[in-house]
Formats: C-alpha cells, structure tokens, sequence
C-alpha cells in the first residue's frame, strides 16, 4: 500500500513537471515569433523613415538598401520584405497569431487586398504556412 501511495505521487510529480516543461517551450516558442515579428516590424519602420526622407534623391534608397544589406548581413530582399510588413502593418499586429514565414507567403500576393483578405482567412481558420 505504502509503495502504491509514493508511485501514485511520483506519477503526478512527473506529470505536472512535464506539463511545466512543454508549457514553458511553448510560451519561449511564442516569445521567438513575436521578437522575429517585431524585429523585421522594427527594421521596416526605421527603412520606411529612412528612404521617404531621401525620396527626392532618384536611385539613392536602392544603393542605401545593397549596402545596408551588405552591411548588416542581410539579404536585400529580407529588408524589403521588412518595409513591406511595416507598410502593411504600421501598428504593430500583435492580437495576430502569425508567424514571419506567414508574412513572407503574403507579401507575395500582388496587392495589400489579397495580403489582408488572406490574413484574416488565416486567423479566422488556424491555417499553417503549407495551407495558406
């Protein structure tokens, strides 16, 4: 009996640290994609700032965006992908539960309609990368 008693405490001993330890994977998943979300948000905000402020200078935001490429070791394409999610976004999204590789398939659509109308399907219907 008394064997019995310690096994069945061991179990929920085990259980709630199992429990702890995938609840708190889980909110340091979460954690991962709204810092990667308010990153890029943050990088296509100051690039938005930055570029309308040199908008009369022809040709010069696409050299400042290579070299601010080359230079931070990103992808050229990574920073416009940025200012794009900013433009679409230029307050914070943060009730959307979306991820960046989310944001990348809809900034591929052609117009911030289609970007919008697909991301609200998304939150509406729990849609992965793969399905959207």
């Amino acid at each position: 009996m008394i064997r019995q008693l310690v096994s069945d405490d061991y179990e929920l001993l085990k259980g709630e640290v199992v429990r702890l330890l995938q609840e708190g994977k889980s909110l340091v998943e979460q954690a991962i994609v709204q810092e990667t979300l308010r990153t890029y948000h943050g990088v296509g905000r100051v690039l938005d700032r930055y570029l309308l402020g040199q908008k009369d200078r022809a040709g010069y935001g696409e050299q400042a965006v290579v070299r601010l490429a080359q230079e931070v070791g990103l992808s050229k394409n990574t920073l416009y992908r940025a200012l794009r999610f900013f433009r679409l976004h230029p307050i914070f999204p943060t009730l959307k539960q979306l991820t960046w590789s989310h944001y990348l398939a809809l900034l591929s659509l052609p117009t911030v309609v289609a970007q919008r109308l697909y991301e609200d399907a998304v939150v509406e219907n729990g849609w992965s990368v793969r399905e959207l």
